[in-house]
């Protein structure tokens, strides 16, 4: 059974088959604001029960059966936009330990060491650095806290941690996933610095 926005849209795209979805979508909702809470979600409905819904992102998926054909959020939520990211495939059976979140210098001492001695210990052959291992506090686009360490600390704190861990594990493989925070220096380049976004020498990887 239909939710009761996606019935109305039915009857509409019945009757003007050939108008547009902007257009149907502010007819529908003049009068209808007990089934529409605004446009959009009019609009969202109508492309719902036209099929025009997730086309973009559904091609992606490798198992459909998660993405029918025609779904429609019960609460009427807009198409997504987002990136479709590749997978990282780790080919073969490997002994892997994880690291994320330490969040660089404002890092927990004790739990990384307990993490790197049992990993010592068992004799791992892939270390996964899972995200945020730096904060990158001072690249936030939130309120900055003038006490906390600048990026060029930040930058050399991270750098020596990686050679210490290339000095404790130095024939394991090491990869290094960027999170979220990290992401916060190519942001900042894009809001703050347009003209060095792209520039090799500025992104992460060779800082």
């Amino acid at each position: 059974m239909e939710y009761l926005g996606a019935e109305e849209a039915r009857k509409w795209d019945k009757n003007f088959p050939n108008t547009g979805n902007s257009q149907l979508s502010r007819m529908m909702y003049k009068g209808n604001e007990a089934i529409f809470n605004n446009i959009e979600a009019a609009r969202s409905a109508l492309r719902y029960v036209r099929g025009a819904v997730g086309k973009k992102n559904r091609k992606f998926a490798k198992d459909i059966k998660h993405f029918p054909t025609g779904y429609m959020s019960k609460y009427c939520l807009p198409e997504e936009e987002h990136n479709n990211y590749t997978a990282f495939v780790i080919k073969g059976e490997h002994k892997t330990g994880v690291m994320g979140d330490p969040h660089f210098p404002y890092q927990a001492n004790v739990p990384i060491e307990l993490t790197l001695n049992h990993y010592k210990a068992v004799g791992i052959d892939i270390l996964l650095l899972n995200g945020d291992i730096m904060d990158c506090h001072m690249l936030s686009k939130f309120v900055k806290d003038p006490r906390k360490r600048n990026m060029v600390e930040e930058i050399g704190i991270t750098r020596d941690f990686l050679e210490r861990l290339r000095d404790l594990f130095p024939n394991v493989r090491i990869i290094y996933k960027e999170g979220n925070h990290e992401e916060r220096l190519e942001t900042y380049l894009k809001r703050k610095a347009p003209e060095l976004f792209g520039i090799e020498e500025f992104q992460l990887k060779e800082l």
